[in-house]
């Protein structure tokens, strides 16, 4: 059951130590986007939009006049949704003008992470360090990039700087939670988590589901304290009991009783 419980975890961290979208607020990237989203709304229709994010088999013959910013939009939808091989391709295909060039740099280097390549992300997270190095969006890039670059230190002590700047960022606990498990600091993690859960948004239910379920795993497995983590975990099977954290949680703990 020991070896069971660690492909669990293992499968938390492969899966959502990078999330899939902008999560940290007031970041550069953030607000960015929104200037972004604003000006799609006041340039075409709501439907005219929705169909060209759906559109992920024929977005190779959109016509020239479908512009560079429409695309970039898109292509961050699509990465948000994970349509991953779509969004590369079709955010690979475009270099936007100034207003949005940091915004592109920024998705570069998150799919570049995403899919466990930090040499080939580090040029992007470079080149954005020289404006933003004390940015929360800029600082989270930073941290994956060094915990994939095998610098877990590093990595922790960038997150400890944004949650230096924002106590509440549910966000931000719950990516140090994960950096700390994969430093084997378990009561740091199960500390993080915690504080995830309390400061989350309520609709966030995913990343709710993610804190709970985690932290019912660390209680049951490393401080056998089977009544908590089975509470905890019964909580975040509620918020979606469909989904497959909570497949892979019923399937541990089923070996395990």
């Amino acid at each position: 059951m020991k070896n069971k419980l660690n492909y669990l975890i293992i499968i938390f961290l492969l899966s959502f130590l990078l999330p899939a979208k902008l999560v940290l607020a007031s970041g550069f990237a953030v607000n960015t986007y929104h200037v972004l989203e604003k000006q799609m709304r006041k340039e075409h229709s709501l439907d005219y939009v929705a169909k060209k994010i759906s559109d992920l088999h024929d977005y190779h013959e959109w016509p020239a006049e479908v512009s560079t910013d429409l695309k970039l939009y898109v292509g961050i939808n699509w990465f948000n949704q994970h349509h991953l091989a779509e969004s590369m391709t079709l955010l690979d295909s475009i270099k936007p003008e100034k207003k949005y060039y940091d915004l592109w740099v920024y998705y570069q280097a998150m799919i570049k992470l995403f899919i466990t390549q930090p040499e080939q992300a580090r040029s992007y997270v470079a080149y954005l360090s020289k404006n933003y190095h004390n940015d929360v969006d800029y600082l989270f890039l930073e941290s994956v990039l060094r915990s994939q670059s095998n610098d877990l230190i590093g990595a922790i002590k960038i997150m400890d700087q944004i949650t230096k700047k924002s106590k509440r960022n549910g966000h931000a606990y719950l990516q140090r939670g994960y950096f700390h498990m994969l430093a084997y600091s378990h009561s740091l993690a199960m500390k993080d988590f915690d504080k995830a859960i309390k400061y989350l948004p309520k609709n966030e239910i995913n990343k709710r589901q993610q804190a709970l379920l985690q932290n019912g795993v660390l209680y049951v497995r490393y401080k056998f304290k089977q009544k908590k983590g089975l509470a905890m975990i019964q909580e975040g099977t509620a918020l979606n009991p469909s989904s497959e954290l909570v497949k892979q949680v019923n399937e541990a703990l089923r070996q395990r009783f």
